[in-house]
């Protein structure tokens, strides 16, 4: 499984997100060339948050979770802000029709209109724990703070019990209660 999650920017498709899958783990980063924001959540439950810095890959975050075969509800792997400013979306890569994604997420621009950013989170799912998922998610970011924007799942080839879920929601107009570091990680 591979996927890319882009939006439209000046009507050139950008990649803001990869999510990726081998028999060793999930994984999912941010397409940015300068900190190179990623995680991991191994097979055997090793996690961990990586970035670039001057060249050299940092790890930020670590410990040790659940295996994913064990996970029998969700586990979260990451909290991810994309904002959309000229200079950042300017930056990131076209969609290459020369890709290997399985799957491509395409969020329209018109959903930046009110707001400059937009979070993501991601999770591991069991499948069998899907529906009660999808509830809490909608109860989780349909409030007074958060508007949902869309739910996205995809099966895990090597891990076919499970699903890696990512979660595209939007603080409301006038709201702020996350801190966002120099690389546009959100961290809280």
């Amino acid at each position: 499984m591979r996927v890319s999650i882009c939006t439209d920017h000046k009507s050139i498709v950008r990649q803001i997100v990869w999510l990726n899958e081998s028999r060793s783990g999930v994984y999912v980063g941010m397409y940015d060339e300068r900190a190179n924001p990623h995680t991991s959540y191994h097979a055997d439950g090793r996690h961990h948050v990586k970035i670039t810095q001057q060249r050299k890959e940092l790890v930020i975050f670590e410990e040790q979770r659940k295996p994913i075969t064990s996970i029998s509800g969700n586990e979260s792997i990451i909290t991810h802000g994309a904002f959309y400013t000229d200079e950042i979306m300017d930056r990131l890569p076209q969609l290459d029709s020369k890709r290997k994604e399985t799957a491509i997420v395409l969020i329209g621009a018109s959903i930046f209109r009110h707001v400059e950013a937009l979070a993501m989170n991601t999770f591991i799912v069991n499948r069998k724990y899907e529906r009660q998922f999808l509830g809490a998610m909608y109860a989780d970011y349909e409030t007074d703070h958060h508007e949902l924007v869309t739910m996205n799942s995809f099966t895990l080839e090597h891990f076919p019990s499970h699903e890696l879920s990512v979660v595209l929601y939007r603080v409301r107009p006038g709201e702020s209660n996350m801190t966002y570091n120099f690389s546009g990680i959100c961290l809280g």
